[in-house]
């Protein structure tokens, strides 16, 4: 017979009372409970653990031995449980988020902070990439959860979806469209044009806003990412239309305003997406639930021109 978890902590309560009846006490058990349990222990083992007299309760040589044995497997297994409830409750273990590069370093990298500071002893780990790489990154197992475009109805997926982001005019303070109450994508046709890269979910909005409106700009200038095309539209070299989520990403300085982007509104619904199995660590959902609760309570309506100069700017709330 093997000796129990509850007869190791008899063992170091009798040891440290000196007491039969203040260990029952301890363990909430009767006296002649704890000598019984106590008698079994020392029958596995084969030896004595303690000298009994009538007036107190003395370690023998080998209960001396046999209570540092005891303290380590009850404080070693005390701490890994410890350790396993944190992980339960998504205190401990490891996350990965994969995301769109916009979103890591714009409207996510806020509530990522506020998660990390939450749980100082979480491993987190942030990949970025488009949105195929990140559904390829959760299928594989290599992100626990992205962070992109609603991916729909994919099979084998779950998708818990946070916010609309819609598309939105960037134009230097000094261009003729900053004191515009919105702007078409017809508009656009009228003035040079700063484009993204291919392959990049903000291009892939682009020419659909482009598409639908049957319009083209009439001069293109291409730019490798948003804040570059930022950095080019604040010189005056033309305007560019970006997702509302990318606005803390962009240096302005009050060099840049935003306009309303409209006939027709394009926006990406942003979402998490996680796969259906394996089941969701406690840490994934802990992360889910909070991303979902930050975005709600920072909702607020979409960017109206309030000034004849159109130099309002400012960061990003869902």
């Amino acid at each position: 017979m093997s000796l129990t978890l509850a007869q190791l902590r008899l063992v170091i309560d009798v040891a440290e009372t000196s007491s039969f009846k203040e260990a029952a006490r301890l363990a909430n058990l009767t006296q002649p409970a704890v000598s019984r349990s106590i008698k079994q222990a020392e029958m596995t083992l084969g030896t004595r653990l303690f000298q009994r007299t009538t007036r107190q309760v003395l370690l023998t040589n080998d209960g001396q031995e046999f209570l540092q044995v005891a303290k380590r497997i009850v404080t070693e297994f005390d701490a890994g449980m410890g350790r396993f409830d944190a992980y339960r409750v998504g205190q401990r273990g490891t996350l990965t988020i994969a995301a769109l590069p916009s979103l890591a370093a714009g409207a996510l990298a806020p509530a990522i902070a506020e998660y990390a500071r939450m749980r100082p002893q979480l491993e987190l780990s942030i990949t970025t990439g488009n949105s195929s790489h990140l559904l390829d990154a959760i299928r594989s197992g290599n992100a626990d959860l992205a962070v992109t475009d609603d991916p729909g109805d994919a099979t084998g997926l779950q998708v818990h979806r946070l916010f609309e982001d819609e598309m939105i005019i960037l134009v230097s303070s000094r261009h003729e469209f900053a004191v515009r109450e919105h702007v078409t994508w017809r508009d656009l046709t009228d003035t040079a044009f700063v484009l993204l890269g291919e392959g990049t979910s903000v291009r892939g909005l682009t020419d659909k806003g482009f598409a639908i409106s049957d319009a083209l700009p009439t001069r293109v200038i291409r730019a490798d990412s948003i804040p570059s095309a930022a950095a080019l539209v604040s010189q005056g070299l033309g305007v560019t239309a970006v997702p509302r989520s990318v606005l803390s990403l962009i240096v302005n300085g009050g060099a840049l305003s935003v306009r309303p982007l409209l006939q027709p509104v394009i926006s990406r619904t942003i979402a998490i997406t996680a796969p259906t199995e394996p089941r969701r660590s406690p840490a994934a959902e802990s992360f889910t639930k909070l991303l979902t609760d930050y975005f709600r309570e920072r909702q607020v309506p979409p960017i109206l021109a309030s000034s004849a100069r159109g130099n309002e700017f400012g960061a990003f709330r869902p």
